[in-house]
């Protein structure tokens, strides 16, 4: 596929859905967490390793899946050239930064603006995917920054950004234990994500990527506050 191929019916979750309207997609937009995983297996990964996994996953897999999640840094420059891509299949692209930085030790969200939809349009991609980390328990200290009002703030701007250059933007919300506090307990989890889902989805993102809240009745929650398509991170 060239990096200005089109798909019919781009501008909504079909360039990256089945017919029937099936998501299958392939999570390998990993970068450090690639290399840690080589790490784990004895092999100090190159660049030239993280390429080739790349496109191995990309051949094999993509005839069988609706779209591939890659990073811009070497995923997409190494499925692109190798061909790789299997016809039909859509192509998200990870436009958040890869050093999001933080706060006190808390994930702070920002944007790079020349990272954005047309950014991914440009390389090919049918969908822009963008992960955030967001815990709305936290509390905001005297001349601290709301880091969910931030996040909240990106996030609506990459949903804007999609809608007008025409191509679906999917949000990924990580939750976070808040520095200094006990481990979360599987009800707060719960809670945090269900509270964070029903802040995005007021934003009308074309679909979002969320976390397993632990059980069918906390799924049952998120179905219950949920307004946009979501599917859960595997």
């Amino acid at each position: 596929m060239s990096p200005t191929a089109t798909k019919e019916n781009a501008g909504t979750l079909a360039a990256i859905a089945d017919a029937d309207g099936t998501l299958a997609i392939i999570a390998m937009d990993q970068r450090n967490t690639l290399r840690r995983m080589f790490t784990a297996v004895g092999v100090e990964a190159t660049i030239d390793d993280l390429r080739q996994a790349k496109i191995d996953v990309a051949q094999h897999l993509t005839p069988h899946a609706t779209g591939i999640l890659l990073d811009p840094d070497f995923g997409v420059p190494a499925v692109r050239d190798s061909g790789a891509l299997a016809t039909g299949c859509g192509l998200l692209v990870a436009a958040e930064p890869s050093d999001r930085g933080t706060f006190n030790g808390e994930p702070r969200t920002h944007r790079i603006p020349e990272q954005n939809a047309t950014w991914v349009r440009d390389m090919g991609g049918h969908a822009v995917k963008y992960l955030v980390m967001m815990n709305p328990a936290r509390t905001i200290g005297a001349g601290e920054p709301d880091l969910t009002a931030e996040t909240l703030q990106v996030v609506r701007d990459v949903v804007e950004d999609c809608r007008a250059v025409g191509i679906p933007s999917v949000i990924e919300n990580l939750i976070y234990a808040l520095p200094g506090s006990e481990p979360m307990t599987p009800q707060q989890r719960e809670d945090a994500i269900v509270e964070s889902a029903a802040l995005l989805t007021e934003l009308n993102p074309d679909l979002l990527k969320l976390e397993y809240p632990g059980s069918a009745a906390g799924c049952q929650r998120l179905s219950n506050v949920l307004t946009v398509p979501w599917a859960v991170l595997s």
